[in-house]
C-alpha cells in the first residue's frame, strides 16, 4: 500500500512539473512575440567625440582672509557682505588716537635727535653759550622755587592736619558728652544725630587733610624733580657747547637720529596697519567686524575679499583618465544649481602631484569657465559636473546607447540591439568599438540608417546560459 501511495506521489510531481515547463516555455514564446517599444532612433554616419566626465567646485581667480596686525577696538567699518571694492580701499579702522599720538611722539623724537645733531655739528658761539648758561639758570631757580613750594606745602599740611586732629578731637569729646546725658536723662540717641553726624565728619576730614597734604607735597617734589632733570641737560648741553664738535659724539648722535627714524618708521607702519585696505578689487564674502567691539585674532579674518575677475572650476581626475587631459582641451560645465544651463570651458591647468587623501590616485585640473547664460551666476564654492572633450573618431557607425543590451555567455559580454524590421522589433548581435556620452562606435551589426529601438524586455532564465533567441549575426 505504501509502496503504491510513493508511486503515485513521484508520477503527480512529474506531471507538475512537465506541466509547468510546458506552460513556462508557452509563456515565453507570448512573451517574444508581444513586445512593446518604448523609444525608436538610428544609427548615423557621424563623428564620435571621446570624453571624460568629472566633478568639482567653482573657484574664483583669488581670494585673501584680511585681518589687522595688532588688536585694537574697531572704529569704523565701511563694507558689509556682497559689497564690490576696489584696490586702495579701505575697508575698516581701529580706533587709532594712540597711534596718532605715537607718531607724533616719534616725530617730536626725531626732531630733538636731528636738533641736536645739528647744534653738536656747527662750532660754537657766545650766543649758544649764552642761552645754555641762562637755561641752566632758569632750571636752578625753577629748582628752587619747587623747593620753597614743598617747604610750604609741608607747612601747611602740618597746620591743616593739627586743624583736622583738634576739631575731630572736640567734636568725639562732644559726642561723648552728648551720648552720655542722654543715656542719663533715658532720651533716645537719634537726639544726638547732629552731634554724631558733625563728629563722623571731623575724622573722615582727618584721612582726607592728609591725602591733600601728601598730594601738594608730592606735586611740589615733582616740580622740582623736573627743574632738576632740565638742570642736569642743561649742564650737559653747555659741556658739549664748550667742548665743540667731537667725532664721538657725533657718531651717538647720528645713531640716535637713526634710532627716531627708524622709531618714526615704526610708528606710522603701525598707524597704517589700523586701516584695513583692499589690495585689489572684489567682492567681499564675509565680514567678522562690529563697530565698539575689539577685532578678531588672526584665527578669524577680519574681513574676506574674492577676487571674481576670473572663475574656474578644479576638477580631480584619476589616473587612468589624466594621460587623455591636455591643456586648451575644451570641456562643457553644469553647475548643480542651474543643471538646465551649460557653460563652456577650458583646461587651463593640470597638476603635476597627486592627491591621495582618500587612497584612490588622482590629479587636480583646473578649467577656465566662461560666462553662462543670463540668470545664471557661479558663486565660489558651487558643485560642478564637467564634460571634457578628449580626441574624435572620424566617419564611423554610430548606435544610440540607449539602445544598446548586454547579455553574460561564459563569462564573455554579449551586446546586441534591437532593430525594426516590418514593423517588428528584431534583435541584432553587435561588435562595439569606443562610446561617448550618447553614442557609441558600431564595428559590424548594422549599417547607418537603421532603425533601433528600446523595448520592454522580460528577463528569461534560459537566456543566462547563451545569446539571446532569435539574435541573428
Amino acid at each position: 500500500m505504501k509502496k503504491a501511495i510513493t508511486w503515485i506521489l513521484i508520477i503527480v510531481v512529474l506531471g507538475s512539473a512537465v506541466g509547468g515547463f510546458l506552460w513556462f516555455r508557452n509563456r515565453r514564446q507570448q512573451s517574444a512575440d508581444a513586445v512593446e517599444v518604448l523609444r525608436t532612433g538610428e544609427t548615423v554616419q557621424d563623428t564620435l567625440e571621446l570624453s571624460i566626465s568629472a566633478s568639482g567646485n567653482a573657484t574664483v581667480e583669488d581670494r585673501v582672509d584680511l585681518s589687522f596686525e595688532s588688536a585694537g577696538i574697531v572704529d569704523v567699518v565701511n563694507v558689509k557682505v556682497g559689497d564690490r571694492v576696489t584696490a586702495g580701499d579701505v575697508l575698516a579702522t581701529l580706533d587709532d588716537d594712540s597711534l596718532l599720538d605715537a607718531v607724533t611722539q616719534a616725530e617730536l623724537e626725531l626732531a630733538q635727535a636731528t636738533l641736536s645733531l645739528k647744534q653738536a655739528s656747527k662750532p660754537v658761539d657766545e650766543g649758544d653759550l649764552a642761552f645754555a648758561e641762562r637755561a641752566i639758570a632758569e632750571s636752578v631757580q625753577a629748582m628752587r622755587v619747587a623747593e620753597i613750594s614743598a617747604e610750604l606745602a609741608g607747612v601747611r599740611a602740618s597746620i591743616d592736619q593739627t586743624r583736622a586732629a583738634e576739631l575731630e578731637e572736640d567734636l568725639r569729646e562732644a559726642y561723648e558728652n552728648t551720648t552720655e546725658l542722654l543715656d542719663k536723662f533715658q532720651q533716645p540717641q537719634s537726639y544726638g544725630a547732629p552731634v554724631a553726624a558733625a563728629y563722623m565728619e571731623a575724622e573722615g576730614n582727618v584721612g582726607i587733610t592728609a591725602l591733600r597734604s601728601e598730594y601738594a607735597i608730592e606735586q611740589a617734589n615733582s616740580q622740582w624733580l623736573a627743574a632738576y632733570q632740565r638742570y642736569e641737560k642743561g649742564k650737559r648741553d653747555l659741556e658739549l657747547l664748550r667742548e665743540g664738535p667731537d667725532e664721538t659724539q657725533i657718531q651717538q648722535l647720528e645713531l640716535q637720529v637713526e634710532q627716531a627714524e627708524i622709531s618714526l618708521t615704526q610708528a606710522r607702519a603701525d598707524l597704517a596697519s589700523a586701516h584695513l585696505v583692499a589690495p585689489f578689487d572684489g567682492i567681499v564674502s564675509e565680514v567678522n567686524l562690529q563697530a565698539g567691539t575689539p577685532a578678531p585674532t588672526m584665527a578669524l579674518p577680519a574681513v574676506r575679499l574674492l577676487d571674481d575677475s576670473a572663475l574656474y572650476v578644479d576638477l580631480t581626475i584619476d589616473e587612468i583618465d589624466i594621460g587623455l587631459i591636455d591643456v586648451g582641451q575644451q570641456v562643457v560645465l553644469t553647475l548643480d544649481a542651474y543643471p538646465d544651463a551649460e557653460l563652456a570651458g577650458e583646461v587651463q591647468r593640470i597638476g603635476i602631484l597627486p592627491d591621495v587623501a582618500t587612497g584612490v590616485i588622482a590629479f587636480p585640473v583646473r578649467v577656465a569657465a566662461e560666462g553662462g547664460p543670463e540668470g545664471v551666476a557661479i558663486r565660489d564654492g558651487m558643485t560642478a559636473s564637467a564634460v571634457i572633450t578628449t580626441g574624435a573618431i572620424d566617419d564611423v557607425v554610430l548606435i544610440p546607447n540607449w539602445a544598446i543590451r548586454t547579455v553574460q555567455d561564459t563569462g564573455e559580454v554579449i551586446a546586441y540591439c534591437y532593430c525594426m524590421d516590418g514593423g517588428n522589433p528584431q534583435r541584432v548581435a553587435l561588435e562595439l568599438g569606443a562610446s561617448g556620452e550618447s553614442w557609441t562606435v558600431v564595428v559590424s551589426g548594422i549599417e547607418a540608417g537603421a532603425t533601433v529601438a528600446l523595448v520592454s524586455e522580460d528577463v528569461n532564465l534560459f537566456d543566462i546560459a547563451g545569446p539571446p533567441p532569435g539574435t541573428r549575426n
